[in-house]
């Protein structure tokens, strides 16, 4: 399995696509995003226990922007404040294994985003919001067949996508 560092994420994640995403199709960019998930591993990231490595499908028209529906998924990476692998003995029965946290048990969240924006109709707007949750690589061929399920990945399919971008960073 392919590992990438937390600094390469975005780099590796676009060479995954094997093609810029505005030459993609919408539905495409999603099906790789999950191949993505499933083949290539998140370095340093705290464990599956505590939420390291994740994938959220949401989608939704926003109450600022009635214009638009947009549609994301997100691989959401948790990685401990300071560098992982630290052999110091977990001595304050938190839960948290020291190699996955740093001495106070802090973390940054950091999200690699896919977006799409479509122009929102009152059928897409009518698909309210909403989302799904996988929560580890286990998890993810039911994620899978949820996301593919939904009217808001059908849209990236049957809408034309008036906006897309990919971006990596701290939440």
């Amino acid at each position: 399995m392919t590992v990438f560092a937390r600094d390469d994420a975005l780099d590796a994640f676009l060479a995954h696509l094997g093609a810029p995403l505005g030459e993609l199709a919408p539905a495409e960019a999603v099906r790789l995003m999950l191949d993505f998930y499933a083949e290539v591993t998140a370095k340093g990231v705290v464990d599956d226990e505590h939420d390291g490595d994740m994938l959220l499908f949401q989608w939704g028209v926003p109450r600022r922007r009635p214009e638009v529906f947009l549609v994301n998924m997100t691989r959401q990476l948790i990685y401990p404040l300071d560098e992982p692998g630290s052999t110091e003995p977990d001595d304050d029965d938190d839960g948290w294994d020291d190699k996955d946290l740093d001495d106070e048990g802090e973390t940054e969240i950091w999200q690699l985003r896919l977006d799409y924006e479509i122009a929102a109709d009152e059928a897409l707007t009518g698909l309210g919001r909403g989302d799904i949750w996988c929560r580890t690589r286990d998890d993810l061929m039911t994620f899978r067949d949820e996301v593919l399920g939904t009217e808001a990945f059908r849209a990236l399919e049957d809408h034309p996508v008036s906006a897309s971008d990919v971006d990596f960073g701290a939440v």
